[in-house]
């Protein structure tokens, strides 16, 4: 048998050429598309590495705590709830950001009650721990009222332009990009529940007279949802301040928020009707314009105003849906069990973010320890935040 002819390349120097070429793809792939603590982000996004990471965050099981919202709170629970329990999700939300958003070296900021989880490295320059006291106005005082809370965000000190608000029941699942938060020419982005759809029953449009309904309704005890009786006042609210009857909003997902510092005054100035008796709530209350839907509505606002200044928009609905996973952990130990090997299992890595929130009541112990094994085991990696 005759052996095959050997191939000959009769340009050698084409050879040298493509294959120089090949080496510099390779390099450049790896570089802009397979991001590592060292490389990434390139340029345009080198910028977004220094903006601020804020949490609020209690501990609702603090005796000193609970004590001082009795004081403020004669009708509040004795007992911490589903509202403000700690099972360390906040550890393993910051081990999340660790491992896929390794670009990012700007602050991490706690606001806090004058609470520091013990396991905190506080000796770490990235982390800030901020009394809630200290960016709050003097006559609100001491308070559970995160709605209120959130609409002073702003004053952290030296606080980043564009910042994320992140609550610590949400945890990265996958690789995040500085895109989830930010369009190239840095416009903020916003992530909602359902919209384009005014059928669609996750938006709140209500006209003043039905959210005073509402609020009649919840005082005499026809409905419980206090939440809801707020989204309608908020919705009532935004008609009258913008003087437009069609304005409404709709709910975000339960993930991060990326806010403008600079619109929180305006907002507050803007609504200030409405602000001023949310003070004297010392937890949520349905008499409340809701933060993130406000000031998500004031973005979109001055963005329509002047479309040629990048500002805020809102994420397609696709991409709404299918990068956010929003879950509860309850009572039902064989749900949990049910949804933890589901996260561990075929959906690991499926989302940008999922959300776990806590709606355990009478079973809570059996249900935080499942949540807590669940994160060990999801997150067994220490962050640079841990001591």
């Amino acid at each position: 048998m005759l052996a095959p002819p050997r191939t000959r390349f009769r340009n050698p120097r084409l050879v040298t050429v493509v294959f120089v070429l090949s080496c510099f793809l390779v390099v450049a792939f790896h570089r802009l598309l397979l991001p590592d603590r060292e490389n990434f982000p390139p340029q345009p996004w080198k910028w977004a590495e220094n903006v601020d990471f804020v949490f609020t965050w209690v501990n609702g099981s603090d005796p000193e705590w609970l004590t001082r919202r009795l004081k403020v709170c004669p009708t509040c629970p004795m007992q911490s709830t589903s509202n403000d329990r700690s099972n360390d999700e906040l550890k393993y939300s910051l081990r999340s950001i660790a491992e896929y958003a390794p670009w990012h070296k700007g602050r991490v900021i706690l606001v806090t009650p004058a609470q520091v989880p013990a396991w905190l490295n506080t000796a770490n320059p990235r982390i800030q721990v901020i009394n809630q006291d200290d960016i709050l106005p003097p006559d609100i005082g001491f308070t559970t009222n995160t709605f209120i809370i959130a609409w002073y965000l702003d004053r952290i000190p030296g606080l980043s332009e564009r910042f994320v608000c992140i609550e610590d029941d949400n945890f990265a699942d996958s690789p995040v990009h500085p895109s989830t938060f930010f369009t190239r020419d840095r416009a903020i982005r916003f992530f909602d529940n359902a919209h384009f759809s005014t059928t669609d029953a996750q938006f709140e449009n209500a006209t003043r007279e039905e959210a005073d309904e509402a609020y009649r309704r919840f005082l005499s005890g026809e409905i419980g949802d206090g939440y809801g009786v707020a989204g309608k006042q908020t919705s009532a609210a935004l008609k009258e301040v913008f003087d437009d009857p069609t304005a409404y909003f709709f709910h975000p997902k339960h993930a991060p928020v990326v806010f403008k510092r600079s619109i929180y005054p305006a907002a507050r100035l803007l609504f200030s009707k409405y602000l001023r008796p949310m003070h004297s709530h010392k937890r949520r209350h349905p008499l409340a314009v809701l933060p993130v839907e406000t000031l998500r509505s004031v973005a979109l606002k001055l963005a329509a105003e002047d479309p040629d200044v990048p500002f805020a928009e809102v994420a397609p609905p696709e991409e709404c849906q299918t990068r956010f996973l929003s879950e509860v952990v309850t009572d039902n130990a064989a749900r949990n069990d049910d949804l933890f090997a589901r996260l561990l299992g075929p959906e690991k890595g499926k989302h940008t973010f999922f959300s776990l929130n806590d709606l355990m009541t009478t079973n809570h112990e059996i249900g935080g320890r499942q949540l807590r094994n669940f994160l060990a085991a999801r997150y067994p990696v220490s962050s640079e935040f841990e001591k």
